[in-house]
């Protein structure tokens, strides 16, 4: 009955080497079996939520600075609204990755991915750590 509350640490005892002890041990392997898909489930959202979380903070830092640098700088404004751009392509590359994901899932197949150029995304994040750097004065 734990198991049917949600409290997956029980083990059913496995008296019997008959019917009933075959069913119980195929009981504990199934609760064993949601248990670790649960756990996966956690620690996937929880990366999930922290591959977005990092384009939406870049997007809020250029934001910010855009709006502190008002029209005192337009080589930088056009240059942090095209990051922006960069930062919202990002989400959406996840959040299409996601779908492929629970796409695969539910038993779905998905067609050959195309090769991608990353160098683009790589200066893009140095340019991103540079400026965390020198806001916080390293």
């Amino acid at each position: 009955l734990a198991a049917a509350g949600g409290d997956l640490s029980h083990q059913v005892p496995v008296q019997t080497s008959d019917e009933l002890g075959a069913l119980a041990s195929a009981f504990n392997y199934m609760v064993g079996e949601v248990r670790t898909m649960l756990e996966q489930q956690r620690a996937f959202v929880a990366n999930a939520s922290h591959e977005l979380r990092t384009p939406l903070t870049n997007i809020k830092l250029r934001i910010e600075a855009v709006r502190t640098l008002g029209d005192e700088d337009t080589e930088i404004t056009t240059r942090y609204l095209a990051e922006i751009e960069s930062e919202a392509d990002r989400l959406t590359r996840l959040a299409n990755q996601l779908l492929d994901l629970a796409h695969l899932e539910s038993g779905g197949v998905l067609t050959p991915a195309e090769a991608t150029d990353i160098a683009p995304a790589l200066h893009q994040t140095a340019e991103i750590m540079r400026l965390r750097a020198q806001r916080a004065g390293v």
